[in-house]
C-alpha cells in the first residue's frame, strides 16, 4: 500500500514538473513571437530615421541632434545592459527553484505547488525581459544605423553576439556583457571627442 501511495505521489510530482515546463515553454514562445512582431515594426521605423538624418543640413541643429542622439543611445545601451543583468538574476532564480523542487523530498504537495507558482511568475518575468532585450537590440540598431561607422558596427556586432549567445538556462554570458560595456565606453569616448571637434 505504501509503495502504491509513493508511486502515485511520484506521478503527481512528475505531472507538476511537466506543467511547469509547459508554462516555461509557452512563455518563451510568446516572448519570441512578440519580439518578432516588435522587430518588424521597428525595422520599418529604421527607414524613416535614416531619411530624417539625411535631411538635417544645418550644422548647429545637426550638432545638437547628434548630442541628443548620443545621449539617447547611451540610455538605450544602459537599459540593454541592465535588462541583461535582470534576466540573469531571473534565470538563476528559476534554475534554483527547479532544482529545489526536484531534489527536495520533504516538501509537501502544497509547498511544491507554491514553488511552482512562484517559478511560473519568474518564467513570465523572464519572458517579458526576453522581449525587452529584443526591443532593446532593435532600438540600438535603429540609433546606430551608419554602415560605414566602425564603432557603431562594433556595438551592433556585440549586441548581436549577446543575443545569439543568450541561453535560457544560463542567461547572458557575463564576460561577453563586460566586453560589450568596454566597447560601448570606447564608442562614447570617440563620439564625445568627435562632437567637440565639430563644435570647435
Amino acid at each position: 500500500m505504501y509503495l502504491l501511495t509513493s508511486l502515485q505521489q511520484l506521478e503527481h510530482d512528475i505531472s507538476n514538473i511537466r506543467w511547469a515546463m509547459n508554462v516555461l515553454l509557452s512563455g518563451l514562445i510568446a516572448a519570441i513571437i512578440s519580439g518578432l512582431i516588435n522587430f518588424y515594426g521597428n525595422w520599418r521605423a529604421t527607414k524613416t530615421q535614416k531619411e530624417i538624418a539625411k535631411m538635417q543640413k544645418d550644422e548647429r541643429l545637426f550638432y545638437e541632434s547628434q548630442l541628443d542622439w548620443t545621449n539617447e543611445t547611451r540610455k538605450l545601451i544602459a537599459k540593454f545592459v541592465n535588462d541583461c543583468f535582470k534576466y540573469n538574476i531571473l534565470v538563476t532564480n528559476i534554475n534554483n527553484m527547479n532544482k529545489k523542487v526536484v531534489e527536495e523530498k520533504n516538501f509537501t504537495l502544497d509547498e511544491k505547488e507554491k514553488l511552482l507558482r512562484e517559478n511560473a511568475d519568474n518564467v513570465q518575468k523572464a519572458a517579458n525581459l526576453f522581449t525587452a532585450l529584443n526591443n532593446d537590440e532593435t532600438m540600438i540598431k535603429l540609433f546606430l544605423f551608419h554602415n560605414d561607422n566602425e564603432d557603431e558596427q562594433r556595438i551592433i556586432q556585440m549586441v548581436e553576439n549577446i543575443e545569439n549567445n543568450l541561453d535560457t538556462h544560463k542567461g547572458v554570458d557575463s564576460k561577453l556583457l563586460d566586453k560589450f560595456v568596454d566597447v560601448a565606453r570606447d564608442y562614447f569616448d570617440h563620439q564625445m571627442k568627435e562632437l567637440k571637434e565639430k563644435s570647435a
